[in-house]
């Protein structure tokens, strides 16, 4: 197992690459909120996403948590030293329940049988890899958004 950059040295990288590439992350005010290596959670006013319902709008919600599991496997690559170019390849979402909270947190989770050495292997044999990664977002304790996604990476960039 190559040794791994710390968590705190590569969630900046992250926040960067939204800064300089993703427009809508500033406006949805979208900020890393917390990374171990296992799980990664990126955060959301409510205020710039709010619909006619007072609750948020069902957009915000898909970008919030297909760019969680998006930042999860590229905080994975940066921890091994990679700049993945990536693409979302399949995603899929349930809205559960209503969102109000004034800050929107969405989480993923390493599943359990994450085998990311595998997956890092096979992009560095083959050139390109794929992961399945999910996220959740809770409001008031219930789990009110479950997505699921398959993300490829597709080369490195510069």
């Amino acid at each position: 197992m190559a040794d791994l950059l710390p968590p705190e040295q590569v969630r900046p990288l992250l926040d960067e690459f939204f800064q300089q590439y993703l427009p809508i992350t500033q406006y949805l005010n979208m900020r890393s909120y917390e990374y171990t290596g296992d799980s990664f959670s990126l955060a959301i006013d409510l205020a710039p996403s709010i619909n006619d319902k007072l609750t948020a709008f069902g957009g915000s919600l898909y970008c919030v948590s297909v760019m969680n599991c998006w930042g999860m496997v590229y905080l994975q690559g940066r921890q091994r030293g990679i700049n993945p170019n990536m693409v979302v390849a399949h995603a899929e979402i349930d809205y559960l329940a209503p969102v109000d909270d004034e800050i929107i947190v969405a989480t993923c989770h390493a599943p359990d049988d994450a085998d990311w050495e595998g997956f890092f292997e096979s992009f560095h044999n083959r050139g390109k890899a794929r992961a399945k990664v999910s996220s959740t977002i809770m409001c008031k304790g219930k789990e009110a958004v479950r997505f699921n996604g398959q993300y490829a990476i597709i080369g490195m960039n510069d």
